[in-house]
């Protein structure tokens, strides 16, 4: 029996700068890796392709060149937007793409609503197992990453946004325990991330975004 990876990647809501100033991407720093494999990124603005910015996609990208990367992530979106009852889930085409990797970064945005641990749990199984019902190979999610200052310092309910993380965190290995052959925890980010990976206090920067890829790309067989 084949064993495939399906990443679910949780996160936060990200655009931090991560450009040269003069409107172009850095130059990617992780190796030029070749890998033939398809992989699809949902996610959220931490995701999102800006063209001054080089994200963790950027890195998955340049690393899975042999292949193909997809990536489906808006700002501001949460588990709900990917639901697979919804047009987006829909729109992506998982059963014709049936990609080997498959990752989903979400979480951050969550906590604004809030959206309960139960819920979240709940959707993020749902998102998941439509994934390898369509097609995917296995399953990784990892976990949102916190908040620090300045961030702290100015955004509503921050402690009790702080608090729904932290229970996402547990819901997340919750989903993943027994460990599944196609569903995966993957990188605890709430804990990995420290406040010189990002320069406003909750969206990763340049250095933020490389950790996220080196600890993603690993898990996928990258040394």
């Amino acid at each position: 029996m084949s064993r495939f990876v399906v990443l679910v990647l949780v996160f936060l809501f990200a655009c931090g700068d991560g450009g040269d100033g003069d409107g172009s991407k850095p130059v990617i720093v992780l190796p030029p890796l070749e890998h033939n494999s398809d992989v699809l990124l949902l996610g959220d603005s931490i995701t999102f392709d800006l063209p001054s910015q080089t994200t963790y996609a950027d890195h998955v990208e340049d690393a899975f060149r042999g292949g193909s990367v997809k990536n489906v992530s808006f700002p501001g979106w949460t588990t709900q937007n990917f639901l697979p009852t919804g047009r987006t889930y829909a729109g992506i085409g998982v059963a014709v793409l049936k990609p080997e990797f498959c990752s989903i970064y979400l979480g951050t945005n969550d906590t604004g609503f809030p959206l309960s641990a139960s819920v979240f749990k709940s959707n993020m199984t749902a998102i998941a197992s439509a994934l390898v019902r369509d097609g995917c190979g296995s399953v990784i999610i990892n976990s949102p990453g916190r908040y620090f200052s300045p961030w702290r310092d100015f955004a509503p309910n921050i402690l009790d946004r702080d608090r729904f993380l932290a229970q996402y965190v547990d819901a997340i290995f919750e989903i993943c325990n027994p460990p599944g052959d196609r569903i995966i925890c993957g990188p605890v980010f709430y804990d990995l991330l420290e406040p010189e990976h990002t320069d406003d206090g909750l969206h990763p920067n340049f250095d933020g975004h490389v950790l996220i890829a080196d600890h993603l790309l690993r898990l996928m067989g990258f040394e």
